[in-house]
């Protein structure tokens, strides 16, 4: 049996075969094309994140603790940071979300006091995000 015969049988002729091959280096060259655009809009169109971290904090006693915190702030919009006060087995025992102005500048000082429910040891930021 030739090739030719068992293309004539099955439908699959040199032609058809030419067609598959375009149909499918077009499909992956789409493929290829909007992962690249997706990753140049995630890593370099996305605005900017808001982050903080702790400058200082002290417990100041079994129900309070105050903080300060050093915040990246690169776009006049509003923001908050959560911030939360861990005890000796790293339990949170208080918790707060302290905002930002949209006017505080590109690296505002936030200070709080956060009310806890036993004695913390430690305090941390949660995450930040903007309004």
């Amino acid at each position: 049996m030739s090739n030719e015969y068992l293309a004539n049988r099955y439908g699959k002729s040199p032609e058809r075969a030419r067609r598959q091959r375009l149909l499918w280096t077009a499909v992956g060259a789409t493929l290829l094309l909007t992962f690249f655009v997706w990753s140049v809009a995630v890593n370099f169109v996305a605005p900017n994140s808001l982050s903080a971290q702790v400058q200082t904090y002290k417990i100041e006693s079994n129900q309070q603790a105050t903080v300060s915190l050093m915040a990246n702030h690169p776009s006049a919009k509003a923001g908050a940071c959560a911030v939360k006060v861990l005890n000796s087995e790293f339990a949170i025992v208080g918790y707060k979300e302290l905002p930002i102005a949209a006017d505080s500048g590109t690296n505002p000082v936030i200070q709080g006091s956060i009310n806890t429910i036993s004695l913390g040891v430690s305090v941390d930021v949660d995450r930040c995000w903007f309004k």
